[in-house]
């Protein structure tokens, strides 16, 4: 059996997690929605809410792809209905990764060149490449994706924190395999323990799929919310 299968507070969290993407998805799309719909008559509160919004989103860091972004949500749930499906799961080979590791850069720039300079709207573009890759690579498209190369370059001032115990490690590998973004950074912590990773979404799933209680741990301004092992 699953080790993961007796962490009663490892499932709690996946489910607070779950009720909390499926609520801001929804508040999130009707509020873009609605300020979309209100371009030409913007009051001073609208603003006002826009930056509010707009500081949350950066303090949240890509915690914000992890637990707020409707994107990210219907992705996931696609793949989840494709897994049921038994349609089969292709792996990135490492040196793809690398490779987009440095590409998503470049796409951040060209995106947002094309679409606020020029005036293209890569939009229907995009859709089709979530329509091709989303059944088959987890979150492939989280990993090029413009807004969350910003957010993933501030981690460092995220409330989001993923804190790796070096001491307690065993190098199992076991977090890296779970990682819906192929994330290596995770394995390769630095001397402080401290993860920082333009990738990584804190989902939790890696800190779940840990051995060894109190190795890996996800805290949200300092606050401990998942450790492994529980």
């Amino acid at each position: 059996m699953d080790h993961v299968n007796n962490k009663p507070r490892y499932h709690s969290f996946q489910r607070k997690r779950l009720a909390i993407r499926f609520v801001s998805s929804l508040l999130l799309t009707g509020y873009v929605v609605f300020i979309v719909l209100q371009l030409e008559h913007l009051q001073i509160w609208h603003w006002i809410s826009i930056i509010i919004v707009s500081v949350v989103i950066l303090l949240a860091g890509r915690g914000y792809c992890g637990f707020l972004c409707p994107v990210g949500s219907c992705l996931d749930f696609i793949h989840y209905i494709c897994k049921k499906l038994h349609v089969k799961e292709i792996k990135r080979p490492e040196g793809f990764n690398r490779f987009i590791r440095g590409f998503r850069y470049f796409f951040c720039v060209f995106y947002f060149v094309l679409h606020f300079g020029i005036g293209i709207d890569p939009g229907w573009a995009l859709v089709v490449l979530l329509i091709i890759t989303t059944p088959v690579m987890v979150r492939f498209w989280c990993s090029i994706c413009p807004i969350g190369t910003i957010l993933g370059m501030l981690s460092r001032i995220s409330v989001f924190q993923l804190q790796k115990n070096l001491e307690a490690c065993v190098s199992c590998s076991a977090c890296e395999k779970a990682c819906p973004m192929q994330n290596d950074k995770v394995f390769k912590a630095d001397k402080t323990g401290e993860i920082h990773s333009v990738s990584c979404i804190y989902c939790g799933l890696c800190v779940g799929k840990c051995p060894k209680e109190h190795t890996l741990s996800l805290k949200v301004a300092g606050r401990e919310i998942l450790s492994s092992g529980r």
